[in-house]
């Protein structure tokens, strides 16, 4: 999935060029590191990217050599339910019976061999139990209030390398000290959003659990592969209630499955992220990208280009420069940064979006 806007990167993720399009880190993007970590598993030819048109063509120009056939355009934004459910309907239409992993193109996974290992193991999980969706799971390493939890439930008896659970709850996005109360149980795991399926399963989810959707969805997958395919799907589409899929499916589903791991994960979702792999990558709590002299600061990040960027006595600050725009923000605030996007739609100041 690689339509995302990443608007709590603002300002170096722009409408322009999300996040999962920016080379961070070194010289991938985030989509380009997701992509190469699938291929140690999957092979190219079973790889699909899906955003709107005009990221699908920003994807097509950072892999070259993916097959054209494999971008997969979503009509519009309407959250990732109705986008989940169009690549289920898109691919069980191409391959009958096939299984599925839904994963994240700005996510980042340090332990690409660890992942192939959940895969495989989630994948053996569905060939098994077909009845069944598979989550993957993080055990959290800090009371993250930006993430959705999974509570585990009981081991689950599969013929996998992995370890698999019953889930007893996902649970939303959590205040503090809630979050700090999961992190000392282990039966607690951030969600990752990753999702592995039959296709035709997850179809007969919507028909089970959204029959209003279902209906609308019918229509649409009906299109699929016929003259009228791209009218028809974006016409369809449109109608699709606009929810995520935990709400629509996953909250109201029994029979799911969840996967621990350490993947050295990341949701890349807001600068103290960035500056928390940066500084474990570097090995040091201040880390500068671009031209800065500082005296006496602590535990800061400095992401700018070639203006001369100078501080003093600065804690817990997050700084980033582009071009045209300049960010000053408080690490523990970095989630608030999606409030700036958000004043500058409704300023119609849209050149700094």
């Amino acid at each position: 999935m690689a339509g995302g806007t990443g608007t709590r990167l603002w300002p170096l993720s722009r409408k322009q060029l999300p996040k999962q399009f920016l080379k961070i880190f070194d010289d991938q993007s985030l989509l380009q590191k997701t992509v190469a970590n699938v291929e140690r598993l999957i092979p190219k030819e079973d790889i699909f990217i899906m955003a709107n048109a005009e990221r699908t063509e920003m994807a097509q120009k950072q892999l070259p050599d993916h097959p054209l056939a494999n971008f997969l355009v979503e009509p519009e934004a309407r959250d990732n339910g109705p986008a989940i459910a169009l690549a289920s309907a898109m691919l069980n239409h191409r391959s009958p019976g096939c299984t599925m992993a839904i994963l994240w193109s700005d996510h980042l996974v340090r332990k690409p061999e660890k992942f192939s290992s959940v895969l495989q193991a989630a994948f053996d999980t569905v060939d098994e139990h077909p009845e069944y969706l598979i989550s993957i799971g993080i055990k959290p390493t800090r009371p993250a209030i930006e993430f959705g939890y999974i509570r585990v439930g009981h081991e689950f008896n599969t013929n996998t390398t992995e370890p698999v659970y019953t889930v007893d709850q996902f649970v939303e996005k959590p205040d503090l000290k809630t979050a700090e109360q999961y992190v000392s149980d282990w039966k607690y795991l951030w969600n990752t959003g990753y999702k592995v399926y039959r296709a035709q399963h997850m179809l007969n989810l919507f028909a089970k659990h959204q029959p209003v959707f279902y209906a609308t969805l019918q229509q649409l997958a009906a299109a699929i592969g016929t003259a009228n395919e791209t009218s028809s799907v974006k016409l369809h589409f449109g109608n699709l209630e606009r929810r995520d899929i935990e709400r629509l499916i996953t909250e109201k589903e029994d029979k799911i499955l969840v996967i621990p791991a350490d993947l050295g994960w990341s949701d890349i979702g807001a600068w103290n992220t960035v500056h928390e792999v940066l500084a474990e990558q570097n090995g040091h709590h201040l880390v500068i990208k671009g031209n800065h002299i500082g005296i006496n600061d602590e535990n800061c990040l400095v992401f700018g280009s070639n203006k001369l960027i100078a501080t003093v006595g600065l804690k817990n600050i997050i700084i980033v420069e582009t071009e045209d725009a300049i960010l000053v923000a408080h690490k523990d605030a970095a989630q608030d940064v999606k409030a700036i996007t958000d004043q500058l739609k409704e300023q119609g100041k849209h050149l700094y979006l």
